[in-house]
């Protein structure tokens, strides 16, 4: 298998990835409020073991990716039948990442359109991105990264006027046992979901000399989409207040109450463009993952049959993944986060353990 990434176009991957998550933070504010920074905040320091993990599964499998970790940790028959579990969690994963911008697309774009015609647009958007590669994520994700904090500081700067100290407090309203279930939103929802980037790992060219080894990459890119999605949280709250948790999708509503004076108002359209790249480049990097899995799994099919049959199901999936908004924001607030725990910690932490004992007994 080619190694085709740099370690610095895989910090500036994973960045990406959690940069792309803009749409999720609806469900933070649905069950924190003004204490949505803190959750992220305490979410973000309790991933930080993770990422040691997988690099040191990484070390113990000899550089593979994700299914050559499974067959370390697990043994190889147990090892497929997990890497099968991770490939029904990845298209499961792409196909809420592709409902919740189809919804997305349904509510300010294509306004009355059949939710149907925005999932089957965008699901073949995102399949096309996913058949360029390696090689077009690893091109694409260093020039996203800095343009999407350029933007930021752009759009803050249009924003700076409506900023009220005010709306960042209270904080710590609610008890410690009532804070467990926010804080597992944003942990899962992006931060476990890097899980994803173990398929990757085994892609990125380190030699032996490398003094840039690849949890100081991995780290890297978490630290940049960590702060990006902490500084977007802290100026909506800072800017929309109360209204942050009414509003459907306030990482882009916000930019509304965007002006200078009264000469320029009005620039949400302007960030369209970029706001629906990062949405697709997220879903493709998780109908990439998909199909890499499915290559693993059905060796002897098609390459271009398995493209085709994922990016069929995540579609089918997003369109039958619930019946309306509300149903998903149930979903996302209520039993997703604690049923992503499973592959994002649950799993990895047992393939260490026997990756570990496997080591240990030679």
């Amino acid at each position: 298998m080619n190694k085709t990434i740099t370690p610095r176009q895989f910090a500036a991957l994973v960045a990406c990835y959690i940069q792309g998550s803009l749409l999720s933070m609806m469900y933070y504010y649905q069950r924190s409020g003004h204490d949505a920074w803190l959750t992220v905040l305490v979410g973000g320091v309790l991933f930080l073991p993770l990422i040691f993990l997988y690099c040191r599964m990484l070390g113990l499998s000899n550089g593979m990716g994700l299914s050559g970790m499974l067959s370390y940790g697990f043994g190889k028959i147990a090892g497929k039948v997990i890497l099968l579990a991770y490939l029904v969690y990845f298209i499961y994963l792409a196909a809420f990442s592709l409902r919740q911008s189809a919804q997305f697309i349904n509510i300010d774009i294509l306004i009355e359109v059949p939710i149907l015609v925005p999932i089957v647009l965008m699901g073949l958007v995102c399949w096309y991105g996913s058949s360029k590669g390696v090689s077009f994520f690893a091109f694409a994700a260093p020039v996203l990264c800095v343009g999407l904090y350029v933007l930021l500081l752009f759009l803050t700067a249009f924003l700076f006027p409506r900023i009220q100290l005010r709306f960042l407090f209270p904080v710590f309203r609610r008890s410690w046992e009532d804070s467990i279930l926010p804080v597992l939103i944003p942990f899962t929802m992006p931060f476990g979901e890097l899980v994803c980037m173990t398929v990757f790992m085994g892609r990125v060219r380190i030699s032996e000399t490398d003094k840039y080894p690849l949890w100081k990459s991995f780290l890297t890119g978490f630290i940049l989409g960590f702060f990006f999605v902490l500084m977007v949280l802290l100026r909506d709250i800072l800017v929309l207040g109360p209204f942050a948790s009414i509003l459907s999708y306030p990482a882009y509503e916000v930019i509304r109450f965007a002006s200078i004076g009264s000469v320029i108002t009005r620039i949400e359209s302007v960030f369209n463009l970029p706001f629906l790249f990062i949405l697709f480049f997220r879903i493709s990097i998780q109908l990439w993952c998909s199909i890499e899995l499915m290559k693993e799994i059905f060796a002897k099919t098609s390459e271009k049959r398995l493209r085709w049959i994922t990016a069929l199901l995540v579609t089918v999936s997003a369109y039958i993944f619930a019946s309306s908004n509300v149903a998903l924001l149930n979903k996302a607030i209520t039993w997703i986060p604690l049923f992503f725990l499973i592959p994002q910690v649950g799993i990895p932490v047992c393939m260490l353990v026997g990756g570990l004992i496997r080591k240990r007994l030679g």
